[in-house]
């Protein structure tokens, strides 16, 4: 009998990403990097897109993936280095949107940008976290309320946070840690087409780089309900699209 065949986490992450496409959670999303790569070099598309639409990132600056991600490998930022991941996305301007991740902040020092976006037309998008309040906030000129941030929690230092933004094209909240948290009403869209970044506000604010880690960074172009942003919180992202 020849040897048996014993799957790569490769492997197995092809297969999982395969069942996703079967599952409701993967209704509207466009972008999906789990940082599961054992090496990152700069090469082009090296940071890959699970959500199946190409929307491939490049590491820049040395960023680099570790062992200690939320679920298997992360991103691993520090600010001083302007370490970051430039995505030249397919997207148009977001009606609606949700953006997930998982953030581990290793100081508040300055601001730590989560997401961001090149300005298109005078409008790009922000998700950060505050300096020394540690709240999150969403800076967007193309909503009605050009900053939204979370009330009465910070998120803690050396340690795995969770952040889920939502707006739904009427109104807008977070969900920190399986939380829902400051809801409000929002009007206009939310602008990241070109190049999107990840662990970057844009190339104009080098100073709000990321410090820390980032995992399991996704987005949808619709809002996700209340269950469906618990399922991810308590599941993790990549066993809750499954």
């Amino acid at each position: 009998m020849g040897n048996l065949y014993k799957p790569t986490r490769h492997d197995q992450s092809v297969a999982l990403g395969a069942s996703a496409l079967h599952t409701p959670l993967t209704q509207g999303l466009v972008g999906l990097w789990r940082m599961e790569e054992a090496l990152w070099d700069g090469t082009a598309g090296e940071v890959f897109d699970s959500s199946g639409n190409g929307n491939n990132g490049v590491a820049v600056n040395g960023v680099s993936t570790i062992a200690g991600g939320k679920l298997g490998r992360g991103g691993d930022f520090t600010a001083a280095s302007n370490h970051h991941i430039n995505v030249v996305t397919t997207w148009a301007d977001f009606m609606s949107i949700t953006i997930s991740a998982w953030i581990y902040p290793v100081s508040d020092a300055a601001i730590s940008a989560i997401i961001g976006s090149e300005i298109v037309s005078g409008s790009a998008t922000q998700l950060r976290m505050e300096a020394g309040s540690r709240v999150v906030t969403i800076f967007a000129n193309s909503l009605t309320d050009t900053s939204h941030s979370s009330v009465g929690v910070s998120l803690t230092l050396n340690a795995w946070n969770h952040v889920v933004y939502v707006f739904d094209g009427a109104s807008a909240f977070f969900v920190i840690d399986g939380v829902k948290n400051n809801i409000q009403a929002q009007g206009g869209f939310i602008r990241m087409r070109s190049t999107v970044h990840i662990g970057r506000a844009n190339d104009a604010s080098p100073t709000r780089d990321m410090d820390g880690r980032l995992d399991e960074i996704a987005v949808w172009d619709r809002g996700l309900n209340d269950n469906e942003a618990d399922k991810i919180y308590n599941a993790g992202l990549a066993l809750a699209i499954i």
